[in-house]
């Protein structure tokens, strides 16, 4: 299970980890990292006990999203292609889960406004993403469906209209669904159905493409975590060292030749990179050895790195950059 999906659940499951003597000094000598020099980000924290999302600018946070109540809990968020929205689903406990828009707008300086529109109510939807004509894109079971199988497909919801666009056969999950920067491609990862979401047996990625509908393989048999779309033809995954696990490699992956190139390594959970590519977000566990998650952001080019978020007593969740 992937951080993004439920930070909660995932805390539970780590054990405690102790970081290199390289990456600590990585980690901890970087006070020159300009943070005014940085795109605003989003994260999810805590605010008052309740789930939260947040931008943090210029070394502030602004919260722009709270949940009601304790129980709640905010899942697979993600900015979408716009860089001015941020689709997620809400959980509170009954299984249904209300898919959420929160459209964001800078008003002046580093003030942002925002408007909170539930779209739909779901039974078990993930990884929700919207385009730029209003369709949005979910992994979810069928509604349809009375059993309780695992299986999941990627649907597209346009008002009241639901579309299913993966095609199961079996139990596979059909999971984590990405648009391209340009809303003309869907990217999705094909798991083999098991009930132990721990360790899931990879199929492949399948790119689909809305005007000819056609649909192409990527990845085939890679145990990775497909982080983003960062722009047309690159796709950013990640994958865990086999000699020590503690260590994610995030690579990029040109869909035109197969090929990919490392970015970056180290203890992290999550990434996301920035539009110009310079910079690098990744979730670190901090304190050191601990449980806990902080947001930290790597100069790519100096290799300077900087704990956005420093916040030892709780965790944090990376959602993305919104430039």
């Amino acid at each position: 299970m992937h951080p993004i999906q439920n930070r909660r659940h995932i805390r539970k499951l780590l054990y405690p980890m102790l970081f290199l003597s390289m990456l600590m000094s990585l980690t901890l000598a970087n006070p020159a990292l300009d943070q005014s020099h940085l795109d605003p980000f989003v994260f999810i924290s805590t605010s008052d006990g309740k789930d939260a999302i947040l931008i943090r600018e210029g070394g502030k946070n602004q919260t722009v999203f709270q949940c009601n109540n304790e129980s709640e809990m905010i899942l697979t968020p993600g900015i979408n292609i716009d860089k001015k929205s941020i689709s997620f689903v809400v959980e509170n406990g009954t299984g249904v889960r209300a898919v959420h828009l929160l459209i964001l707008n800078q008003s002046s300086g580093t003030e942002w406004t925002f408007q909170d529109t539930i779209l739909a109510s779901v039974k078990g939807g993930a990884w929700p993403t919207n385009d730029l004509a209003g369709n949005m894109y979910l992994s979810m079971k069928d509604p349809r469906s009375v059993d309780y199988s695992t299986a999941t497909d990627i649907y597209q919801l346009n008002g009241l209209q639901l579309t299913r666009l993966s095609t199961n056969s079996g139990e596979d999950r059909h999971l984590w669904p990405l648009l391209a920067p340009e809303g003309d491609k869907l990217h999705f990862r094909v798991f083999q159905g098991s009930t132990d979401v721990n360790t899931p047996k990879v199929k492949q990625s399948i790119i689909y493409v809305f005007e000819s509908h056609s649909r192409a393989l990527h990845l085939v048999g890679q145990n990775v975590f497909v982080e983003q779309w960062p722009s047309t033809d690159k796709l950013l995954y990640s994958h865990r060292l086999e000699a020590d696990s503690r260590i994610r490699v995030y690579y990029l992956y040109d869909i035109n030749s197969h090929k990919s190139t490392e970015l970056y390594r180290g203890m992290s959970w999550q990434a996301q990179l920035s539009s110009d590519g310079r910079y690098f977000a990744t979730l670190q566990n901090f304190p050191q050895g601990s449980a806990q998650f902080d947001v930290f952001i790597t100069d790519l080019n100096s290799g300077e790195t900087l704990n956005m978020t420093n916040s030892p007593l709780q965790s944090e969740s990376l959602i993305g950059w919104l430039k």
